[in-house]
């Protein structure tokens, strides 16, 4: 048995989520005899894995904070590039162009031609703004199709890490068998969703954990797990985006 176990420790040592296991060891039964009792040998009492909860919860901490701040460096990458004042078409030189105008148009108001200036440097700012606006509403409704995806992902790993705590529970509520496969499966998975949302993770013993989220919205209960919807806002003077929960 150990040496099938070390033989499995070294076939999955790049294997994502894989935990080292160990066989824990006992002394087998003792035999009566002169002139004392003989033992007879050593038994495998069970295969464990090498699991810390601590460093775990720490970890996935860390992944949350970690994407999250990239998230929002990626957007704001995005929106630098759609608010790009290096560029002679920009709003700031629209802008500047827009005001010395207005203040030429000050010293000469019966000038036709800053007149005429000054409008065509207003439709150049009217054409600026509206492209910025335009780039920035394309921003917004890819990270509107970005969160409708993540969503949708989300609620898989929720239903399918539900179905795992049932199947860890079934295998270990014996006391005979530790289900370190289903378990590592099952810390990939947190570890995925931790990626993508934050939560608190509970162990409940018996393969039977509870994840909610950071504000105490319960995600997984043992074998239930509840779905997140993403709906879009619901009037046009709403500017927000909600994620909620159903079951």
């Amino acid at each position: 048995a150990a040496i099938e176990v070390i033989g499995n420790n070294i076939s999955n040592a790049n294997t994502p989520g894989y935990s080292r296991q160990a066989v824990r060891l006992e002394d087998g039964i003792y035999i009566d005899s002169s002139p004392g009792q003989l033992g007879s040998g050593v038994n495998a009492a069970e295969v464990v894995r090498y699991f810390d909860e601590f460093v775990e919860a720490q970890y996935l901490t860390k992944s949350s904070e970690q994407q999250r701040w990239q998230a929002l460096y990626e957007n704001l990458q995005g929106v630098e590039m759609v608010l790009n004042e290096s560029s002679a078409d920009g709003i700031n030189s629209a802008l500047n162009a827009f005001w010395a105008d207005w203040q030429t148009l000050a010293a000469n108001p019966d000038d036709t031609s800053v007149r005429t200036a000054l409008l065509g440097h207003a439709d150049s700012l009217e054409q600026a703004v509206q492209a910025v606006q335009q780039d920035l509403e394309r921003l917004q409704g890819q990270a509107d199709d970005v969160i409708s995806t993540e969503v949708d992902s989300i609620n898989t790993i929720l239903k399918t890490i539900a179905t795992l705590n049932a199947q860890i529970t079934v295998t270990e509520e014996t006391g005979k068998n530790n289900a370190n496969g289903l378990r590592d499966e099952r810390a990939e998975l947190v570890r995925q969703l931790a990626a993508k949302m934050d939560i608190n993770y509970i162990d409940n013993g018996l393969g039977n954990v509870t994840i909610t989220t950071r504000a105490g919205q319960t995600l997984v209960d043992g074998s239930n797990a509840f779905r997140l919807a993403f709906e879009a806002p619901q009037a046009l003077d709403q500017n927000r985006y909600d994620v909620t929960l159903r079951h």
